[in-house]
């Protein structure tokens, strides 16, 4: 699934059309996390940070981040516990996910205070930033693909329509809240 073309931008908002389908809302998502992955590691290989594409990340991995955590662990991760079938090895899948999104959350940490800094005028990319920029990418490619090959298409044969009209609902109001 792809996003709509933004030149000015790294990331891309999510179509607006997106929240009444959660599933396809947590797909695009994905897609903006990889454009995330992509600019790390253009900053990475060319040592040189844009202010205002560093605006974006930093808003992105800040703001729309924690709320796609937030989303998964509290409302998709419970309901295809509860739905998926035995054979559909659900807790070893989500299990590795948790265990990935609590060592996730201090490298999005570190992530921040990086993107910070490289903000800040004359600011440079050090050897220690860049491979920590690449390491942050790397690993949240290997998380993407799990969601994406495994995750997603469990969810979308397992739950239900309720189930989607209520993750619907709570990604929604998640996003109002804030």
């Amino acid at each position: 699934m792809g996003l709509p073309s933004d030149e000015t931008s790294t990331i891309g908002p999510i179509p607006a059309s997106l929240p009444s389908r959660p599933l396809d809302f947590i797909a695009a998502d994905h897609v903006r996390e990889r454009r995330l992955c992509e600019a790390l590691d253009r900053i990475a290989e060319t040592r040189t940070a844009d202010p205002t594409v560093i605006d974006e990340m930093l808003a992105h991995v800040r703001d729309d981040l924690g709320r796609h955590i937030e989303d998964e662990e509290q409302d998709l991760f419970p309901l295809l516990r509860r739905r998926c079938a035995p054979e559909d090895d659900i807790d070893l899948i989500l299990g590795r996910l948790d265990r990935e999104h609590t060592k996730g959350k201090s490298a999005i940490a570190r992530l921040v205070d990086d993107l910070t800094r490289l903000a800040e005028p004359g600011a440079t990319v050090d050897d220690a930033i860049a491979d920590r920029l690449r390491s942050f990418a790397h690993d949240c490619r290997q998380h993407l693909a799990i969601e994406n090959g495994a995750i997603l298409p469990l969810a979308r044969v397992r739950l239900t329509a309720a189930d989607l009209a209520d993750l619907g609902k709570r990604m929604a109001a998640r996003r109002r809240d804030r």
